[in-house]
């Protein structure tokens, strides 16, 4: 018996230093391509917060459709439909994990990290400047250095955190809770998104565009002259997903 007890005991020990699980790159990308895939089209209200110094806005609610790219060949649609002026973080209305993957240069190896909110992988490496619509740098000015994490929660397989740096700097932190909807589908409850732009970074986003935080103007000359931090908080209800939008909510002008 007890040597039964030292076998189990000692079997007990060496499961508990087993190195955790390797990813690959290409694992990751099918869990999550496959979880997005699921995902057709979807409407949902959006009631947006915004936190910002020097700049007011009451809470907002949006109405957002989304369609998928199809087989045909047409990119993926997305309308805002909303009442007066609103701060729209674009980054968080997205969705689609496809378009968030292919921002990545390079990327390092994924590995495994313990959150508070349970074990995560992280997903990091060099990304495309143009994926957060930055203009063009000079021929003679040096490139920064543009790096974004993601962390994936593996039994979900949805992003849950997405950190962007320039350089060794975090300009924009966004963290999203999700909610099961028709008992497999995730899609976000709350995502809160919080962002510090430096001048220098300020004067290179593309405002016809949109940038990696919120759609702001720069006519007060404090916005090119010292850092804007701020937070943006997104609520999602009345999802409406995968019932087809017709053609004609995509051709309607914006309202002004």
């Amino acid at each position: 018996m007890k040597n039964v007890l030292k076998i189990l005991g000692f079997l007990l020990f060496a499961g508990s230093i087993l190195p955790a699980k390797t990813w690959s790159v290409d694992s990751i990308r099918i869990q999550l391509e496959e979880q997005t895939r699921q995902i057709h089209d979807y409407t949902v209200t959006v009631t947006i917060s915004v936190s910002m110094p020097k700049f007011r806005m009451p809470k907002k609610k949006i109405k957002v459709y989304y369609r998928r790219a199809g087989t045909e060949g047409k990119p993926d649609q997305i309308k805002l439909k909303t009442n007066g002026f609103a701060v729209v973080p674009k980054t968080g209305l997205n969705f689609n994990v496809f378009d968030l993957l292919d921002n990545f240069l390079s990327i390092d190896p994924p590995e495994e990290v313990q959150m508070d909110e349970g074990l995560r992988i992280r997903f990091s490496g060099a990304i495309n400047p143009d994926s957060l619509r930055f203009k063009s740098w000079d021929s003679d000015e040096e490139m920064p250095s543009l790096t974004q994490s993601l962390w994936i929660d593996p039994e979900r397989w949805v992003v849950t955190r997405s950190e962007i740096r320039l350089d060794t700097t975090r300009v924009l932190t966004m963290i999203s809770d999700y909610g099961v909807y028709s008992d497999h589908l995730y899609l976000p409850e709350r995502t809160e998104v919080n962002f510090t732009l430096g001048s220098q970074l300020l004067q290179r986003l593309d405002r016809n565009r949109g940038g990696p935080g919120p759609m702001i103007h720069d006519t007060d000359p404090e916005f090119t002259s010292k850092n804007i931090s701020g937070q943006v908080v997104m609520k999602f209800t009345r999802y409406r997903i995968n019932k087809g939008i017709p053609d004609r909510i995509f051709q309607e002008d914006e309202p002004e």
